[in-house]
């Protein structure tokens, strides 16, 4: 890698040979690209390929994108067509679709019995997956599979990488769990009865948001989204902040320390 001049660009190839010869420490080496442009910087594939967009980490810009003047910034018809299992969720949706789901999120989010519901559901996870399974790392001395297994196993189609069949048996899952649900509200109706942890599945169902009764294709939708949303991000989020407090002892301490406090 060219310290002085990180991406050439040319004529005919454009600016993909240097990212192929990075891709092995493509994390890296974007940041350090991001660092020599000043926080942005637009790359072009190769002639012809109509390979074009743009990289930034610049806080304005970020804000600007995502917040600020994010209406401006619709995903047009190729990514409906490519994310169509999304459906007319708000990671797919535009306009007036995107406004009409962030406001029911947001107020579902807000409400009392969510959060409730998501203390209770954390509680248990914590309990009964994440503490045992860093014990177990922890007992057996390792944390990832060998790359050359999960490629192998990739490859063939076997154990944990091997390939369901997608959006198929997310929305045959999610269509059981909308049915059950739905008649699981009415018993609590006809009795009088209310849930006493309600998911945030039941909170969308048992109301009205200006356009009427929800539809079982909204909430398949927003279930997706919500399913695709929380996935990566907090996993990741909670990867990093385990290894953070677990190289900084110190830290870990007075954590514990302010919890004991609290609670």
């Amino acid at each position: 890698m060219q310290r002085n001049k990180p991406m050439g660009d040319w004529a005919i190839v454009g600016m993909l040979p240097s990212l192929l010869l990075d891709a092995s420490n493509i994390h890296d080496y974007i940041a350090l690209l991001l660092k020599h442009h000043g926080g942005s910087v637009m790359f072009k594939g190769p002639w012809l390929s109509n390979m074009k967009f743009l990289l930034t980490c610049d806080p304005m810009n970020l804000n600007h994108i995502t917040s600020r003047s994010f209406t401006n910034y619709e995903k047009g018809s190729e990514f409906h067509e490519v994310f169509e299992v999304l459906g007319d969720g708000i990671l797919n949706a535009d306009g007036e679709t995107w406004k009409y789901n962030r406001a029911i999120l947001h107020s579902l989010l807000k409400q009392r019995s969510f959060g409730s519901f998501v203390q209770k559901t954390m509680q248990e996870k914590l309990d009964n997956c994440l503490l045992p399974f860093l014990d177990h790392v922890s007992k057996a001395g390792k944390h990832v599979v060998p790359h050359w297994l999960w490629k192998l196993q990739k490859w063939l189609q076997i154990g944990k990488e091997k390939l369901f069949e997608g959006s198929k048996i997310v929305d045959k899952f999610l269509h059981e769990q909308i049915t059950s649900k739905r008649k699981q509200q009415k018993k609590c109706s006809k009795n009088q009865e209310e849930e006493p942890f309600p998911d945030l599945l039941s909170i969308i169902m048992a109301q009205e948001w200006g356009k009427g009764p929800i539809d079982d294709k909204f909430l398949r939708d927003t279930a997706v989204d919500l399913l695709a949303a929380g996935r990566d991000t907090i996993s990741a989020g909670l990867c990093w902040f385990i290894w953070l407090v677990a190289t900084r002892p110190s830290v870990g301490a007075k954590i514990i320390e302010e919890i004991k406090s609290n609670f």
